[in-house]
């Protein structure tokens, strides 16, 4: 009886902690909206945004009728009302980001500073404006950044489908922003750090990337021949859009040796965190931390004006994920 009593309590502690969880996500996924309008405007960025509700209210083929630094699922990232049912869509997506994002870090965080201050820490992370305005359509890759980043962290704690649904996010990712192939070779590293079977997830993987890129491809009304060349253009137009609107701001030459003594000291803080676990997890862990620092630098300098402040905000956020020990490690691991 003792037995059954014990057994009991601790899965009403388990339930009890579980839907805790869920409000704490749900608070942080309504606090951190970054929708603020579904009006349509005018200007230079709402009218590519247009152009992308349009392209996909019409079923004009990406690769051969359309090519963007976006693809045929951009019209999720930033939402207005042009079309009815794009923008349902659309804020149901925006909602499913949000609070993956939003899970991930109080997850990551509950742990080391408990669940109330982990959900003010959240809400501050995702409330920074580079996040919450500038950017929807890179939203999607940040979180499977994080994802990648957790899983390489900690793959003993991943479910054993956890490799093909990265794969399908990254290729969801994908089709809603091009500049997320980048993500591709993090994606790799995590599904092979994922089982000891390395093969099988790296299989999963590339299951769940494909089946999810072919299926979404072919349902937004695109032609499966299109892809290689959508694939070209896109690189093409990616390419000539860094090298049109590079901007070496002269007066901000300041930011730069800081912005690499940040991303120095986070990926030896990485370092430091797994020196536990052996060199080739923290060759792993410090990789990927330098390569998701690479894609937020280019973001925030290759524009280097305002957009820099996208660098610095994503920072601290970037520094919450890979440790996820007890409190104070963080402050240890520098």
């Amino acid at each position: 009886m003792a037995f059954i009593e014990v057994t009991r309590r601790r899965l009403a502690r388990h339930r009890t902690g579980r839907v805790a969880l869920l409000l704490a996500v749900a608070l942080v996924t309504i606090a951190t909206w970054p929708i603020r309008s579904l009006v349509p405007s005018t200007g230079l960025d709402p009218s590519w945004q247009a152009g992308l509700q349009l392209a996909a209210d019409q079923g004009l083929d990406f690769g051969r009728q359309v090519v963007f630094t976006y693809g045929p699922l951009g019209f999720l990232a930033d939402v207005k009302l042009y079309v009815g049912w794009e923008a349902a869509l659309g804020l149901l997506f925006n909602a499913v980001v949000n609070g993956t994002l939003a899970a991930m870090l109080i997850r990551a965080l509950r742990d080391r500073i408990g669940l109330p201050l982990a959900v003010v820490t959240s809400i501050a992370a995702l409330s920074i404006p580079s996040l919450s305005i500038v950017g929807l359509g890179d939203r999607p890759a940040v979180a499977t950044a994080i994802a990648c980043l957790l899983l390489i962290e900690r793959p003993a704690n991943a479910p054993r489908w956890s490799a093909a649904v990265l794969g399908g996010a990254i290729a969801i990712a994908l089709l809603v922003k091009f500049t997320a192939i980048a993500l591709v070779p993090l994606g790799i590293v995590s599904a092979w750090r994922l089982h000891r079977r390395h093969w099988r997830s790296l299989g999963q993987f590339a299951g769940g990337f494909l089946g999810c890129f072919v299926v979404l491809w072919v349902v937004t009304g695109n032609d499966l021949r299109d892809t290689a060349s959508w694939v070209g253009d896109s690189v093409s137009v990616a390419s000539g859009f860094e090298g049109a609107l590079y901007l070496d701001g002269a007066d901000r030459g300041w930011e730069v040796p800081i912005a690499l003594c940040l991303m120095a000291l986070l990926v030896t803080a990485a370092w430091k965190r797994n020196a536990v676990t052996g060199t080739a997890q923290q060759i792993i862990v410090a990789g990927g931390t330098i390569f998701v620092c690479w894609i937020i630098f280019k973001q925030g300098f290759v524009r280097h004006d305002q957009h820099s402040f996208l660098f610095f905000s994503m920072i601290p956020v970037i520094a919450l994920v890979p440790f996820r020990g007890g409190r104070g490690e963080l402050v240890s691991a520098f």
